[in-house]
């Protein structure tokens, strides 16, 4: 039966008549850390009673028709992990583990990493938190720019973004792919990570591949988007 936390989901039965289906949604359920398949101690949710500052806003479809809103405020805590608040640009294993980028803005492309080299033995362990591109016409990869090769990924992606007055193209808030780049799988929990072009297009609010190649994409993701005249891909542009 329906209650406040049940999503009711209506299908057409053969007789055109339409039947309820009840689902049960945990809201608040433990952040799990898909590399480990371990509960993230990274991040935290809890409910609060109105919107503000990372926090994320669910609306909920009674069986009645009504709309119910929930807001739930996400914290990071970094735990054992080092701080990072410069571009790097010369990976190694050292550079991209146990640590967490925390709001670097080092280029136009590739906010906090980024990668021309083959470093496909290089797997990235890591937590990308409030990373940005300089504000440029065509910007590329908040947390991320590749175009070579790059081991597996996995992390917490938190409010990265490619946004700004002069901002006419913005392509992939986590990650960029391009050059026919090759990329291991991608796994973490992606939240709140934009593209906001100005004129021009925004592709890509967490992952945009172009003419290259990622594994498997797998996380969660809560509340990604693109906004611009043009804009594809709140999650992923391929």
């Amino acid at each position: 039966a329906a209650d406040d936390y049940t999503f009711e989901y209506k299908t057409a039965d053969k007789d055109a008549n339409l039947v309820s289906s009840y689902y049960k949604i945990d809201l608040n359920a433990p952040i799990v850390n898909f590399s480990t398949n371990k509960i993230d101690e990274h991040i935290s949710w809890e409910e609060v009673s109105e919107a503000g500052n990372n926090t994320v806003e669910v609306n909920l479809h009674g069986s009645n028709g009504g709309v119910e809103t929930k807001y739930y405020k996400y914290t990071y805590t970094p735990k054992n992990y080092t701080q990072v608040t410069t571009r790097v640009s010369d990976i190694t294993s050292e550079k991209v583990n146990n640590v967490y980028f925390d709001n670097v803005a080092g280029a136009v492309v590739g906010g906090a990493l980024y990668n021309s080299s083959d470093k496909s033995n290089v797997d990235i362990n890591a937590d990308f938190i409030y990373n940005h591109t300089l504000n440029d016409t065509g910007s590329k990869g908040a947390a991320i720019y590749n175009n070579n090769k790059l081991g597996n990924i996995n992390g917490n992606f938190i409010n990265n973004y490619i946004s700004g007055k002069y901002v006419k193209n913005g392509d992939g808030a986590v990650v960029y792919n391009e050059g026919g780049g090759v990329i291991g799988n991608i796994t973490g929990n992606f939240i709140e990570n934009r593209v906001e072009a100005t004129t021009g297009h925004a592709q890509g609010g967490v992952v945009y591949n172009y003419n290259s190649k990622v594994g498997d994409i797998e996380g969660n993701f809560v509340g990604n988007y693109t906004t611009g005249t043009q804009s594809y891909g709140g999650a992923i542009f391929n």
